[in-house]
């Protein structure tokens, strides 16, 4: 059955002109419908077009109406073509690795008798190309076991088809959290081709000890094949091997703030991305940004009812961030952890529960779900959903803000200047931001997600659930 057809039937069916389908999908006008039941939009509208249908709970949808609607608006207009793509992407936001250990870096260290030199002070790795799971875990692992700190630097040839870019982040996501770790990509110049060091993984090791001692070591890795290590014999910084690049831009932390700048600088930060660009988020639970501004503040007071003084910054911030997240007119789309949330009711704990705010109270609760409720029945731009198989999926937060960035925090983040906490904003190339929100409209939330009926259910029952907590 062609979409124009189905569309018209189901009008007729109940009663709405083109105007009426309009409103009830929340679109200010009734040209956006019309260009889909044309065929005159494009990929990404006619999936933005089928999540409205599908979430929109006063058109009541019959499952046969689905599934025609499904059909109807076929492969080719959801961009189904890039599979391979859509996979890659799938595959990155999953709750699995490939873990196989890679034993050609653990040789290396135990070669140069790290473990064994006490007076080893600090350790530096620069990394070219080497996107590899199985090396990052090894590296990880290496890093976690030392007593000395270890800094990485990771040069990556920025030429990658873009479905494995996905693959790359995957890679590099055991160590694009760990403190002291910059991950770079490089342009070489027009022309050029990946010749030299960017034509092959590698890794030059630093090792510096008390006494004032260096010694380097230039590791050429060939996987399975092993390795092949030679020593250097004077001072060698990473720029010395290779020409000069066209363009190096850092892809993980660049720009954002860390824990030693403070929390009011950091919300300032993220009032900047959020303002004025449409959001698309996978999070284990909502965050800040989503909860009233008054229990925000009350959750920060002192045991006397005063804001602490280092705090004060934070109130204009954390309202006009509540302001801009109820008044935008942008697309804000949430897909969340059934299980996480439910663990919120029962704790009063947000997933990344800043260690500013105490746990909030069961009717702060129970106010804070009953607002998203409000805004996924009556603010057209605003969608929460669920996962329907949440532990399949990264804790991770990962956001992308439309024109701005795709942003990935690590899980358990309490924003304590105490302690550590990385973000990585992923700004470049354009069409893996446009790819990616492709994939999240017309794969992730299709087929991973709870339709709007369930993961509105779900909600009404954590409201439930916390407001029996207050009786």
């Amino acid at each position: 059955m062609e979409l124009k057809k189905m569309l018209v039937r189901m009008m007729e069916r109940r009663g709405l002109s083109r105007a009426g389908l309009a409103y009830a999908l929340g679109y200010k006008s009734v040209t956006s419908v019309t260009r889909v039941m044309e065929g005159a939009c494009g990929r990404e509208s006619a999936g933005e077009f089928l999540q409205r249908m599908l979430s929109c709970e006063p058109l009541d949808l019959t499952a046969e109406e689905r599934r025609n609607l499904l059909s109807c608006l076929d492969s080719r207009e959801l961009g189904a073509e890039n599979e391979g793509l859509y996979e890659a992407f799938g595959y990155l936001l999953e709750n699995t690795y490939r873990t196989c250990r890679d034993m050609v870096f653990r040789e290396l260290f135990a070669r140069q008798s790290v473990r064994a030199r006490r007076d080893c002070a600090r350790l530096r790795i620069t990394l070219f190309n080497c996107v590899d799971e199985g090396l990052s875990w090894e590296i990880r692992r290496a890093m976690e076991k030392q007593s000395f700190p270890i800094t990485i630097d990771h040069y990556i040839h920025s030429v990658q088809p873009l479905a494995r870019m996905p693959v790359m982040l995957k890679a590099v996501l055991p160590l694009l959290h760990t403190p002291g770790y910059r991950c770079r990509t490089v342009d070489l110049p027009e022309g050029g081709s990946p010749g030299g060091i960017f034509g092959a993984d590698a890794a030059m090791l630093t090792f510096e000890y008390r006494s004032g001692e260096e010694k380097q070591f230039l590791c050429f890795l060939y996987g399975e094949k092993g390795a092949v290590t030679i020593p250097l014999s004077r001072r060698t910084e990473a720029e010395d091997l290779f020409f000069p690049m066209e363009n190096i831009r850092q892809i993980n932390g660049e720009g954002v703030p860390g824990p030693g700048d403070g929390l009011d600088r950091y919300l300032a930060f993220c009032c900047d991305l959020e303002r004025g660009h449409a959001v698309y988020q996978i999070k284990p639970s909502f965050g800040m940004e989503q909860i009233p501004a008054d229990i925000l503040i009350s959750a920060a007071l002192d045991e006397n009812g005063r804001m602490p003084e280092r705090l004060k910054g934070l109130a204009p911030l954390i309202e006009n961030r509540e302001k801009n997240m109820l008044y935008k007119k942008k697309a804000q789309y949430h897909v969340f952890k059934e299980a996480e949330m439910r663990r919120f009711v029962s704790t009063g704990r947000m997933a990344d529960h800043p260690a500013l705010l105490r746990a909030f109270t069961p009717p702060e609760r129970a106010r804070i779900l009953r607002r998203l409720e409000d805004r996924q029945m009556n603010d057209p731009y605003f969608h929460l959903l669920f996962f329907r198989e949440g532990d399949r999926w990264l804790d991770d937060e990962v956001t992308l803000y439309e024109d701005a960035g795709l942003s990935i925090i690590k899980p358990g983040t309490d924003y304590s200047a105490k302690g550590f906490h990385s973000e990585t904003l992923v700004v470049e190339p354009r069409e893996f931001l446009e790819a990616y929100k492709s994939f999240f409209l017309n794969r992730l939330i299709r087929t991973r997600c709870r339709d709007g009926r369930e993961s509105a259910a779900v909600l009404r029952s954590l409201i439930e659930e916390a407001e029996k907590m207050c009786d």
